[in-house]
Order: structure tokens, then C-alpha cells, then sequence
């Protein structure tokens, strides 16, 4: 017998879509026991009540574990549900919770995308987190070892979607089902990659790329409402949407700030209570830093408009530049990096370099009304300064050198090894500045030339005519 499990945040159609598959496949059906014993509930639940909770759940597993006749069980949820829950709400899992999801009693994963509305309910409380416990249930999942099939669509769309998932790996669990699940077993071995391999400590998540691309998207759409975010914000609504966007902008971040603690604790007695306390300050104090936030990016925003004759409007630039976008993140995540927020200005940083092929350390230091004509290929270093009114073109580098080595023929990390450039500055395309050198104010580098001695104020270096 096939135990499938259908699982995912709430108001994601796990219900009517378990219905729906055993219905289909003539399979039977348990249904979710958690709402039922909520709802009978006369008081909030406590702790308790989500331990009698789990214990019923592994009853129904414990009803199915030898069933060996053919056909499918379909679940309304599983344990990895309330495995979460309890790290959500109480910071501990009981240990027969993970005693039995190591028994590995599923043999799929069917896991629902938050892409429906979200419908509230009394039961229901995390509207606005969804996406967060998504990639919790995920990460989850693959911990088991299990097969894990994402799925979205809404309506007949998203049960026609689960059946050909489900058909299809049928079809290939007959086929090498044994050689599958030797090749799970040898990726799963924690050993064979114990060099990089990062166990995060006290079940605290990893920070999630996608979440923290959902963080950029949500301050943009602070910092320039209506260009990015909902396109229909006026006037009227601005404060409402801004303030929506904020709100649900700080419970994310305070996670992702959270996750960049844990992972960067060495031991247990690193993360403490405090943990939660800095987390919130660090993300309060990201947030009242937007507005200046917003003031440096609008001096960007011009400087892009007045050194592009091709550039029609603001709106346009922010519309369409993907310098906009780089500098943007850039400026979010030098914020957070300046508030020693660990290993999160980096992620973002570098999912600008993927979206805009524009790589900017956060650590680099850039002043008011900075542009970046094209882009493509543009890198500056962690610490790199660059003035006030500087532009560069596509291809621009402002790199290190090979760095020096210790006793111990390890390279010397943390040390200043990339150019300062001066204000008022232009660097013409696929040009390479390499070095703690100087390039004084006004100076222009001509395209395609190597620069690593210092450049005198207001000096022009071309390539000599042959």
C-alpha cells in the first residue's frame, strides 16, 4: 500500500485536495485530526494538547505501518506539521515526535504551494508567514529522505497536477525503486561532505533564499511603491500599503536575522534566549533606517536619469535599470551588514549578482548619486570606496590583488586590498582597477584599461593610439 502524505502551510487546499486524490485513486482517507481536536477545544491549545495531538497521528500511522495489500492511503497532514508546530510555538519537540518521523513511514510527499488566497478561519493563524512555513515543511521533508513533490494551480488544475505526480512516481518507483533509494542513501550521508556539511544547531532554520528574496521585493516595494509590489497604490492607499508591507516586512526579516545567528553560532551555548532580543532590535533598526534608505537610492535614481540620455523618465529607470535593482540591494544589505547582521547581506547581495549580473559586495562603501550605465559585469570588491557622483560602465572591476599568505600558506583574510575611488569619477567600460590604490577626485579611466597604481585628481588615462 502507497502512504502518501499531503501536507503544507494552512489555506494551501491540503483538505480538499487529499479528498479529491483518494477519491481518484480509490484510496482511503485520513483526515486531519489536529483541526477536529482544535475546534472542540474551549480554551487555546497549550503544549499538552499538541502532544495528544501527534500521539493520535502516529495511532493512524501506527494502523497502517504493516498493511502490506495494494492501493493507497491518502493523509491530511502528518507529524512533519506538528514537528514544526512545536518548534514554532514552544522552541522544543517531544522526542517520540522525532522517533517516529525517523521510522520514515510515508512514501511520498505531496507539498502545497502557498499560491492560493488565503482564506482565515478561527483555526487558522499564520496568513502572513506562509512562505516561511513552506520552506520549513520542505526542509523537513527532505531530512526524511522521502520523495517530496511540490504542487500548485488552483482548483481541478492542482488535483489533475497531484495525480500525474503521483502516476509518475509510480511508475518509477517499480522501475528502480532499490537503486533510487541507494543513491538517496549515499547524497544523505552527512559524512561524505562533513568538510562543508553545516548542521545547524537546536533545530533552528537555515535562512531561506527564497524568503529573503520575498524581503528585497517587500522593501522595494516600501522604498518605491507601486513600481515594485501591487502597481495599483495611490495616493489614497499609500499609507495602507506601505504600512502592510512593513508589518509583514519585520516578521519575515526578524526569522532571516534569527537563522544568520544561529548559523553563524559555533556551539549551543551561543544561541540563548537573548537571541530572539537582538534579532527584533536588529530588524527595528533596519526598518527605521529605510528612509535613509530611500534618500540614497533617490540620488541614485537621478544620477542614472541625468547620465543616460537614452533614460526618458525616473519612472523608467526605476522600472527598468537593473542597476536600480543592484544598488538597491546593495543598499539594503550594507544597512544590515553596518548592524553586524551575520551571513543575510551576503545571500542578498549575491541573488542581486543572479538577477542583475551586477556583483557588489555588501561590505563595499558607496556615497549619494552613484550609477551604473548597462551593468553586466560590473564587480566591486568588499573594500572598495567609492565617492560621491562617481559612474561606471559594464565591465568595470574594482578588485584585489592575489593577496599575501600566512606562515601556514593560508591567505590573510580581512585586510584592505581594493581601490577607494574618489568623487566625481567616470570608468568606462571593461576597465580593471586592482588594489588598496587611490583615485583621486574628477580623474576618468578610459575603456578597457589596467590601473594598479594610484591616479592622480582629475587625471584622464586612455590607451595610447598605436
Amino acid at each position: 500500500m502507497y502512504k502518501i502524505a499531503v501536507i503544507g502551510p494552512e489555506s494551501t487546499g491540503k483538505s480538499a485536495l487529499t479528498e479529491a486524490l483518494a477519491a481518484h485513486f480509490e484510496g482511503d482517507l485520513v483526515p486531519e485530526y489536529a483541526r477536529t481536536y482544535v475546534e472542540a477545544l474551549n480554551r487555546h491549545y497549550e503544549f499538552e494538547d499538541v502532544c495528544a495531538i501527534a500521539h493520535k497521528q502516529i495511532e493512524f500511522e501506527n494502523a497502517y505501518a504493516e498493511n502490506k495489500s495494494p492501493g493507497y492511503v491518502f493523509f491530511d497532514t502528518d507529524l512533519i506539521i506538528t514537528k514544526v508546530w512545536f518548534d514554532y510555538c514552544y522552541n522544543r519537540v517531544p522526542e517520540f515526535v522525532d522517533n517516529q518521523l525517523k521510522k520514515g513511514f510515508f512514501d511520498l510527499y505531496l507539498i502545497c504551494e502557498p499560491d492560493l488566497p488565503w482564506e482565515p478561519d478561527p483555526v487558522r493563524e499564520h496568513g502572513t508567514d506562509r512562505e516561511y512555513f513552506f520552506e520549513r515543511y520542505s526542509q523537513e521533508v527532505i531530512k526524511t529522505g522521502k520523495p517530496m513533490i511540490k504542487i500548485n494551480g488552483s482548483g481541478y488544475l492542482r488535483t489533475a497536477r497531484a495525480i500525474q505526480a503521483i502516476n509518475h512516481f509510480i511508475k518509477n518507483t517499480n522501475m528502480n525503486a532499490k537503486d533510487t533509494l541507494e543513491t538517496v542513501r549515499q547524497l544523505a550521508d552527512v559524512h561524505s561532505m562533513k568538510e562543508i556539511c553545516h548542521q545547524q544547531l537546536m533545530n533552528n532554520p537555515m535562512p531561506s533564499t527564497s524568503i529573503l528574496s520575498e524581503i528585497v521585493n517587500l522593501t522595494r516595494a516600501v522604498l518605491f511603491p507601486g513600481y515594485f509590489g501591487d502597481a495599483g497604490v495611490n495616493s489614497d492607499t499609500m499609507l495602507y500599503h506601505i504600512g502592510v508591507n512593513v508589518d509583514k516586512l519585520q516578521s519575515l526579516l526578524f526569522k532571516q536575522i534569527k537563522a544568520g545567528l544561529c548559523f553563524e553560532a559555533v556551539s549551543e551555548d551561543q544561541i540563548c534566549d537573548d537571541t530572539d532580543r537582538v534579532a527584533r532590535q536588529k530588524t527595528l533598526n533596519f526598518i527605521q533606517g529605510l528612509p535613509e534608505i530611500r534618500k540614497k537610492l533617490h540620488t541614485d535614481i537621478i544620477a542614472a536619469y541625468n547620465g543616460d540620455p537614452a533614460a526618458k523618465s525616473f519612472g523608467e529607470v526605476i522600472f527598468c535599470y537593473p542597476s536600480i535593482r543592484a544598488i538597491s540591494s546593495y543598499r539594503i544589505a550594507n544597512a544590515l551588514l553596518r548592524d553586524d547582521v551575520p551571513l543575510i547581506p551576503r545571500i542578498i547581495t549575491e541573488m542581486a549578482h543572479s538577477e542583475t549580473g551586477i556583483d557588489i559586495h555588501p561590505g563595499a562603501t558607496i556615497d549619494e548619486f552613484f550609477t551604473i550605465d548597462h551593468g553586466t559585469g560590473v564587480v566591486i570588491g568588499e573594500t572598495a570606496r567609492i565617492g560621491r557622483n562617481v559612474k561606471m560602465f559594464q565591465g568595470v572591476t574594482l578588485g584585489a590583488k592575489s593577496f599575501p599568505l600566512d606562515e601556514n600558506g593560508n591567505p590573510i583574510k580581512g585586510i584592505d586590498r581594493h581601490p577607494k575611488i574618489g568623487n566625481d569619477v567616470i570608468i568606462y567600460s571593461n576597465s580593471t582597477i586592482l588594489g588598496n590604490i587611490k583615485v583621486g577626485d574628477g580623474a576618468v579611466i578610459g575603456g578597457n584599461i589596467w590601473v594598479d597604481q594610484d591616479v592622480a585628481p582629475g587625471a584622464k588615462l586612455i590607451q595610447r593610439k598605436p
